[in-house]
């Protein structure tokens, strides 16, 4: 005897009639195997719902044969909490009975609403180089700080903090939401709202779904508990938008969202630097610029030891949208050093 997909504790023993299974709440019927020991056995009910052999009313002389297997019972459905399954084996002098028990108890559906993990993540291509005549591509994925940081809650608490905000620069049209429930039998879906727009935009209010899929992504190189759900935010316009991350359980009454408002900001207007610094060459040394670096101040002297060669400086932007500046009309990135430039006696 044994149950179709689910164990039994014990182990099925001819000898032994009552028996224990659990079964998640998704599952709701059960089909019962039973095989008599004698294949003459006149009759095998499941529930009182015959599955082998004829009902001859108890007259030993009107028995068939049949075959050894027996087959599945029909579906019996299964209520949640306990439910018992009886099956019963008529012997072939059709008065001898034995009963067999299996209670079986169906979980209650879930009812954990809470995040595991929440990013907000941008995925980005390179060519690297080539092999065999194609191109050999990188992809990297950077992740924006939220504010305040998602912390997922101990095993038993809630999340207390619901709302978050994060921002992007002009140049960052997409991002992708990385999202997992807590109970793996919970799901997880997304809603985009346009809060506000520059420039008259006329989708302010506007809400649509936003289609997920499973992912392969593992936060930190470690395969997450819960399977990682990502939406991909596409075509992102200047302003505010609210994305609501909703995990309902599987008991589909109980739902929980939490909120991240994203900005993308406008084109950056201001082109003043946050910090200039300049090294004497050989010996990447620091000499005194006068006045101290300020950024409403654009003409510096610079005084260089006699041995100084040449002289090379790190120009940093007030906007971090700024990600390049020019040195003597030369294109380099904010924050980083230029060439060095020669300089004479």
């Amino acid at each position: 005897m044994s149950l179709r997909s689910t164990a039994t504790a014990p182990a099925f023993s001819p000898d032994t009639f009552l028996y224990a299974a659990n079964v998640s709440h998704d599952t709701a019927s059960v089909r019962v195997f039973a095989e008599p020991f004698d294949a003459r056995a006149q009759a095998v009910r499941v529930n009182a719902v015959l599955i082998q052999g004829v009902d001859v009313g108890g007259d030993a002389g009107r028995g068939v044969a049949r075959e050894s297997k027996a087959p599945y019972s029909r579906d019996t459905p299964l209520r949640v909490g306990r439910n018992v399954v009886a099956v019963e084996v008529t012997a072939h002098d059709a008065s001898t009975k034995l009963e067999y028990r299996v209670e079986i108890t169906r979980a209650y559906p879930g009812v954990d609403v809470e995040l595991q993990f929440l990013q907000v993540t941008r995925v980005s291509s390179a060519v690297v180089g080539q092999s065999m005549g194609m191109g050999l591509v990188s992809r990297s994925r950077a992740t924006y700080a939220l504010t305040p940081a998602f912390v997922a809650p101990a095993a038993g608490a809630s999340a207390t903090v619901l709302e978050h905000a994060t921002a992007v620069e002009y140049r960052v049209r997409d991002v992708s939401v990385l999202a997992s429930a807590r109970d793996p039998r919970a799901t997880v879906t997304m809603a985009y709202t346009r809060l506000e727009g520059w420039a008259g935009n006329a989708t302010v209010g506007l809400t649509k779904s936003v289609e997920g899929k499973q992912t392969a992504f593992s936060p930190d190189g470690v395969a997450p508990a819960t399977p990682v759900t990502e939406f991909d935010v596409d075509g992102l316009l200047v302003g505010r938008v609210s994305l609501a991350i909703t995990v309902t359980a599987e008991d589909t009454r109980y739902s929980k969202t939490t909120n991240v408002e994203l900005t993308r900001y406008r084109p950056g207007g201001e082109a003043s630097l946050r910090d200039l610094v300049v090294y004497g060459e050989p010996g990447s040394r620091v000499p005194v610029m006068l006045p101290a670096f300020d950024p409403e101040t654009l003409e510096y002297n610079v005084t260089l030891d006699f041995d100084t060669e040449a002289v090379r400086v790190v120009p940093t932007a007030e906007d971090a949208q700024h990600r390049a500046v020019r040195v003597n009309t030369v294109m380099q990135r904010s924050g980083e050093s230029s060439r060095t430039y020669p300089v004479a006696a």
